[in-house]
């Protein structure tokens, strides 16, 4: 498991990553909730909102797994996210 698609091109199970645009726009909505009229800090831990997930599905094979496609992935860990 990796953080970057172009591991999984050379071989890597999967990867989760997030796009610069997807940082970028992350961050604006950040920047967009300060109110500059108060002290305020930025968090200590700030996981990333929107991801991208790629998978090597010739690997799982043959490794004897089988893994879901991106988009069902994805969403089951947002659903994770959102549970209280």
């Amino acid at each position: 498991v990796t953080y970057s698609p172009s591991y999984v091109s050379a071989g890597a199970l999967l990867a989760i990553y997030s796009l610069p645009e997807q940082i970028g726009q992350q961050l604006a909505e950040e920047v967009a909730t300060i109110n500059f009229e108060e002290k305020w800090t930025l968090n200590n831990e700030n996981y990333p909102r929107y991801f991208k997930i790629s998978i090597n599905q010739r690997v799982a094979k043959s490794l004897g797994f089988y893994l879901a496609d991106e988009a069902t992935i994805a969403n089951r860990i947002k659903e994770v996210e959102s549970t209280p």
